[in-house]
């Protein structure tokens, strides 16, 4: 499944605290900085939207997920770069390591990509945490990082959402805000603003978060 256009309507459980909401905002930033996709608060127009509620996952990993991809280990090709040691997996947890079809797969012809933060760590749902789960058939690498987007997630999701080539979309101009407006357009700004997204991302944050980057006085 994808979105059209590339919007996402959300709602996230009142469970969460305004630092939980901050983190959830850096990832939904992140994905909005390097792609055309745009996370929205959702309205009783949306009938299909995605649900933030309390879990064990990691925030832009789930919002992978929640946007159309698969664990890159499912890849069909997968046991030409990776050893699954399925005697070490949790039976419960199997089905995350089942390959998906060709036709179901969003590899989109691009590399097997280890450090996607798609991809499961070496011992992930290990029954012997001494044993790995998955081991990488290249040496040196490491898998299962979380720091964020990997250069293939981020084309992953732009071929995906056939982005312009020219880099992530905004807004569409009947939204844009105007120079002599200075608000903020997001309810998540507040937030990205003290994680210090004023500075990583001013492309984005200096349109439409002029209220929590502190630039009304410039309009």
């Amino acid at each position: 499944m994808t979105w059209p256009n590339g919007v996402i309507p959300y709602v996230i459980s009142a469970s969460y605290s305004s630092r939980e909401r901050g983190i959830i905002g850096q990832a939904m930033a992140e994905i909005t900085a390097k792609t055309c996709l745009r996370f929205i608060p959702r309205t009783s127009s949306h009938r299909d939207y995605i649900h933030i509620y309390r879990g064990k996952g990691v925030v832009i990993h789930e919002l992978m997920h929640a946007v159309g991809f698969w664990h890159e280990q499912s890849r069909p090709d997968r046991d030409t770069y990776v050893t699954i040691n399925w005697a070490n997996i949790l039976q419960a947890q199997s089905y995350n390591f089942q390959k998906v079809s060709n036709t179901m797969s969003t590899d989109l012809g691009l590399a097997y990509d280890y450090d996607s933060v798609m991809h499961y760590g070496a011992y992930d749902f290990a029954r012997d945490r001494s044993r790995p789960t998955i081991t990488p058939r290249r040496s040196g690498v490491t898998i299962g990082q979380r720091r964020g987007l990997s250069q293939l997630d981020a084309r992953g999701l732009n071929l995906l959402y056939r982005c312009p080539s020219t880099g992530p979309i905004t807004t569409t101009t009947t939204n844009r805000p105007t120079p002599t407006t200075c608000n903020d357009y997001n309810s998540f700004c507040s937030s990205w603003a003290f994680a210090g997204y004023c500075s990583y991302n001013p492309g984005y944050m200096n349109i439409y978060c002029q209220k929590s980057c502190d630039l009304c006085g410039e309009f």
